[in-house]
Order: structure tokens, then sequence, then C-alpha cells
């Protein structure tokens, strides 16, 4: 058995840590040799450019795809490895915002919000009503269970696809380009809803983007992958005042440097 990162008095400190992950597609290499770890609690962003494979690391956590190599380890244990109902019980404590909402269209905001409940619980639909008035009353979305998608901004979208992750209450979320899509106002609003849920439920959150406004919003630390690799790790602070010449110049949006 894997050997989980633990405090003295056995707490948790890195509820996921990614060791030597490889990953192509046919010819193109698209990650060489990915090291990153994440600890209990905090919002780690991943930026880079689009293209550079943030999307792909973040597939790989969550097992839509299989690495090449590497390791990926949630909760202690190696989910490369894993597979039926041990790799279905880590994936049960975790969940995922995707970058275009992924509503069901045909389904009212109410059975989309309460959608993995009904899936995947015994709860009777008395009780799942009322998670979900709470869930999108965090969301700041009170009222509209009966509406459909088609009648939402993708503002609004974005919160209700946060409204039916936060609904089963997971230890994990994964957030990709959570802004993109909206306007500044709107993607404000989303980066408090992530760190207000963080506080609420004591999440552990990974968030990727290119968006650097957002990552200095909302992150504990960032992380910069590059060419297949991370770069550099650090606080939005450290990262502010990096002297990595491919990181500065990502983060300023200089037009000259190593990144053509």
């Amino acid at each position: 058995m894997i050997k989980a990162d633990t405090t003295d008095n056995g707490r948790l400190t890195k509820m996921i840590k990614i060791t030597d992950l490889w990953k192509a597609f046919e010819d193109h290499q698209v990650l060489k040799g990915v090291n990153l770890h994440i600890r209990q609690n905090e919002v780690m962003v991943i930026i880079g450019q689009s293209g550079c494979g943030k999307s792909v690391l973040l597939k790989l956590i969550i097992e839509l795809l299989k690495p090449d190599r590497g390791r990926i380890e949630i909760f202690g244990q190696d989910i490369t490895r894993l597979k039926g109902e041990a790799l279905h019980k880590i994936q049960m404590r975790t969940g995922m915002v995707f970058q275009g909402s992924a509503l069901f269209d045909s389904l009212t905001i109410g059975q989309n919000v309460g959608f993995f409940l009904y899936e995947h619980t015994d709860l009777d639909e008395t009780t799942i009503s009322g998670i979900v008035k709470e869930k999108l009353a965090l969301v700041g979305l009170e009222g509209i269970e009966n509406k459909k998608p088609s009648e939402l901004s993708g503002g609004m979208k974005k919160r209700v696809a946060l409204a039916r992750v936060i609904a089963y209450e997971p230890e994990i979320i994964f957030y990709d380009e959570p802004t993109t899509g909206i306007d500044p106002i709107r993607g404000s609003g989303i980066n408090r809803l992530i760190k207000k849920l963080q506080e609420k439920f004591s999440l552990t959150s990974v968030v990727v983007t290119h968006d650097m406004v957002s990552a200095y919003q909302i992150a504990d630390r960032i992380a910069m992958l590059y060419d297949g690799r991370i770069i550099e790790v650090g606080t939005p602070d450290q990262i502010r005042q990096t002297k990595d010449p491919v990181v500065r110049q990502f983060i300023t949006g200089e037009a000259n440097g190593p990144i053509q």
C-alpha cells in the first residue's frame, strides 16, 4: 500500500501527488515528466499557454485519459493502478467543473443540480429538492429550479455547474478554465465563488487557466506548465516576482521573450 503524506497527527497534507507524468498523442509529446504536489485545502492554479497541455493534465488526473508513464496519487492511492470499485470510490470523492459547464439541455436546472444525487444515492425526492435549493442559494441562484439551461447566461450556467458539483460535497474539485467565455465582472464573481466554496467546505481545488487576473485572485499557489513540465511553483507574490524569463513573459504578456 502507498503511504500517504501526513503530519504527526495523521492529517493528510498532500491530497494529490503527480510524479514523472508523461503523455503523448502519436508523435506529439504533450507532457514530459510532470511533477506537482497539491496540498489539502489549497487552491492550486495551473497556468500556461493555450495548447500547452493543461487540460490534458487535468483529464489525466480525473481519469478521462491514461498516462503513458508516471504516477497520480489521490488520497494516498495511485489511481493509475486502480480499476473498478477501488477507482470509483476515489472518483466519488472528487468533482469536476468543465469549461463549457456541461449541463444537460433536456433537464431542468433542478434536475441538473440534483443529477448525481438521483443517480448515486437513495435519497428521496424531497431531500434532494432541499439540497438543490440550498446549493443554488449558495451560488446566488435562488428560484431557478424549473428553468432550462438555454434560458441562462454563460455566467449563470457556470454557477449552476458549481452547484451541481457541491451538491454531493466532494473533497476535491477540478476546474477547467472557469472564467473562459464570460466578461471580467462575471469572471470575478466566479472567482469569489471558488474561494467561498473552498473555505465553506474545506475543499482542495485545482484550477486550470491562462487568465492571470483569475489566477492571482483565487490561488494559494500557482504552477506554470511549459514545454511539458512544471517549471515553477509559488504563491501569487512569488510568481509576480519571478526571475524565470519564461514565467515572467507569460504573466506580463510581453511579445518578446523565450515564448514564441
